[in-house]
C-alpha cells in the first residue's frame, strides 16, 4: 500500500519543490498536487507557454526524491469564491 497527502498547504508557504522534498522527508510515498493553488509554482503550470517542460521538471525532481505524484486535482470549478484572482483561473 502507498501512502499519500496533498501537498496544497505546506506548498503555499514554501513552494512545491519544497513542499514535495518535505513530504518524502516526512515519509509519504506519493504527493496530490493540487491545482487549486494560487502560487506562483502552480500559475505557471496553468498558463505557461512552457507547461509541458515545468511539468516534466517537476516530475523528475520528484522521481529524483523517490516519490511519485499519484493524483492532481484540476482548478475547477473557477471560483475561489471571494472575487480575488479569480482571472488566474479563467
Amino acid at each position: 500500500m502507498k501512502i499519500s497527502t496533498t501537498i496544497e498547504d505546506i506548498e503555499q508557504k514554501v513552494g512545491v519543490r519544497n513542499a514535495i522534498r518535505i513530504t518524502k522527508e516526512a515519509g509519504f510515498d506519493c504527493y496530490d498536487m493540487c491545482l487549486f493553488s494560487n502560487t506562483d509554482d502552480v500559475h505557471q503550470l496553468l498558463t505557461s507557454d512552457h507547461y509541458v517542460e515545468l511539468a516534466h521538471e517537476l516530475r523528475d525532481f520528484a522521481d529524483s526524491l523517490g516519490i511519485a505524484c499519484n493524483q492532481t486535482h484540476t482548478p475547477f470549478p473557477t471560483s475561489l469564491g471571494d472575487g480575488k484572482d479569480e482571472d488566474r483561473f479563467q
